[in-house]
């Protein structure tokens, strides 16, 4: 896969959901979400530089950063945008698509982060993952000073899932997806 590099550097913070006591959801197989989430966070940071994006991490361990706190790590470096990673809950689904992008419903940032979602949801297709787009109030988007999705990747009790992040092919194919969607989206602002 060609390396999507945007024209100008991009400032990111990368939020892994959850950390330290709050564990967010576990899988049946004692997985917790908070570890997955910091798995696929730092192998964006990793990937990122190559697509001429910046990283700013809310956590790089095991800590239980306050949503003002991410909020605050956006505002404080001026940030492009903010991508929130999860991984989601199933409530009773079985195997269906887990994969869902989340754009605040009322925010300033609304219109923007809809075309952010869009532009990931774009590069996601390309490994046939069809996430749905959703409008939900959250703290951390609606505050955050700059466009802002949160990424459900996939459901932790869906095995097929669960594979793509448990192979490291599959999960660098995964995030550079997701870091040339936010190059496509700051691309196409200008």
């Amino acid at each position: 896969m060609a390396i999507n590099r945007s024209d100008k550097k991009i400032i990111m913070v990368l939020d892994a959901g959850h950390g330290g006591k709050d564990i967010g959801i576990t899988g049946t197989n004692g997985i917790k979400e908070k570890d997955l989430n910091l798995k696929i966070t730092h192998k964006m940071s990793e990937l990122a530089k190559a697509y001429n994006i910046e990283v700013v991490q809310t956590r790089k361990g095991d800590d239980y950063p306050t949503l003002d706190q991410r909020v605050q790590t956006v505002k404080a470096n001026a940030a492009n945008v903010l991508v929130s990673i999860h991984v989601n809950d199933e409530h009773g689904v079985v195997n269906g698509n887990g994969y869902e992008i989340y754009v605040d419903r009322t925010g300033a940032q609304k219109t923007q982060s809809n075309v952010l979602a869009s532009a990931i949801a774009s590069k996601l297709h390309l490994m046939n993952i069809q996430p749905r787009l959703v409008e939900k109030g959250l703290f951390v988007l609606r505050n955050a000073n700059a466009p802002a999705v949160l990424i459900e990747c996939g459901y932790i009790n869906n095995a097929n899932e669960m594979a793509v992040l448990n192979s490291d092919t599959q999960l660098e194919q995964l995030c550079r997806n997701i870091l040339s969607g936010v190059v496509d989206y700051e691309n196409g602002t200008k």
